[in-house]
């Protein structure tokens, strides 16, 4: 009776109100998911601001997104890491089943500069700016505290000289100013990021990506590739122990073909082989070694064609015994040598 007795008028604006609530919710329903991460990737490459060269990479990301830890901001005003999680750049790529492909996934999506350490190792940050104006290079970057010697298996990899103040990819000499690149890498060139990666202690690892000015005008994407501890993610390695800490064979592989620099190594860790192939065709110059040499290692030289095309017939150039004296040069090829080579 109670019901019957309440006026049309309660009931319109009751049926009106519970109206708006579903629909309220089935908005929140129907609504895209965001988070921190997906503004994070690097699908729309982003642009820079003038405060990023104050504050650094991570500042301006900080700043932007407001991410914080419990309240706590991730950067201070004069640029530093607090002691909190830092954002990864935005570098993601999907995990894979192979081992290292998951590694290197993990790495993109959880390892962070945390209370200046990355990967539970001390860095510091350091910030490198060439030219001016819109030709401006500004390179942000982190380094280990102390020196430690590249690994041995790495052909080329990449440090700080403390000297010049400059990336370097040259031998080390001075071990006391040298420290080997540990963490995230960005580059700018004026406004526009031109670069991006990982480096673990010297070496590429992760994914690394390049833009440039398309014909547009506008700046895209122009190369990705995808590293393993300073070789090429998809490179077929082989081991001399179960352990996998001894490197016995690198075959490059890129994009599915058997190209780029091929390497064997002694059990000792010292190069035994090392070439170039491109598209399974041994190509340039390649080099073997003794295992021993009390006068240099290098054993012999062969010379193959520059590319894959090029309809070369492969030659021995010269042989040297574990001495260091040589015992064989191919004079009558020295013409043929020095023709490719320039």
């Amino acid at each position: 009776m109670l019901m019957r007795s309440l006026p049309i008028r309660f009931w319109s604006v009751s049926l009106l109100a519970l109206s708006l609530a579903c629909s309220q919710t089935l908005v929140a329903q129907t609504k895209p998911n965001s988070s921190t991460s997906d503004l994070l990737t690097t699908d729309n490459k982003p642009k820079t601001d003038p405060k990023a060269k104050k504050k650094g990479i991570l500042g301006s990301v900080a700043e932007k997104l407001d991410l914080s830890n419990n309240g706590n901001q991730v950067v201070n005003e004069n640029g530093e890491l607090n002691n909190a999680s830092v954002p990864d750049l935005g570098l993601k790529i999907k995990r894979g089943k192979d081992a290292r492909k998951k590694e290197v996934a993990e790495m993109n999506n959880e390892y962070r500069v945390i209370g200046n350490k990355f990967d539970n190792i001390p860095v510091l940050r350091q910030v490198v700016t060439t030219g001016a104006g819109d030709r401006e290079s500004v390179e942000e970057f982190y380094t280990l505290t102390a020196y430690e010697d590249p690994s041995v298996y790495f052909k080329t990899y990449t440090w700080f000289d403390l000297r010049t103040e400059r990336r370097s990819t040259s031998l080390i000499k001075d071990k006391e100013k040298a420290r080997l690149l540990h963490g995230p890498y960005r580059r700018y060139v004026g406004d526009e990021l031109v670069e991006e990666g990982f480096y673990y202690k010297g070496g590429k690892h992760g994914r690394w990506e390049n833009y440039a000015k398309e014909t547009d005008g506008d700046w895209g994407l122009r190369d990705k590739q995808k590293w393993y501890m300073g070789f090429p993610l998809e490179s077929k390695i082989t081991y001399y122990d179960a352990a996998k800490t001894k490197i016995k064979e690198v075959l490059p592989i890129l994009y599915g073909k058997t190209t780029g620099d091929y390497f064997t190594f002694f059990e000792t860790g010292l190069l035994e082989t090392e070439g170039r192939f491109d598209d399974s065709v041994k190509i340039s110059r390649w080099r073997e070694y003794h295992k021993f040499g009390s006068g240099g290692r290098l054993k012999k030289e062969t010379q193959y064609g520059k590319d894959k095309y090029d309809d070369f017939e492969p030659f021995t150039i010269r042989e040297y015994d574990n001495k260091g004296k040589l015992i064989y040069e191919n004079k009558e090829k020295k013409k043929a040598e020095e023709e490719v080579e320039n």
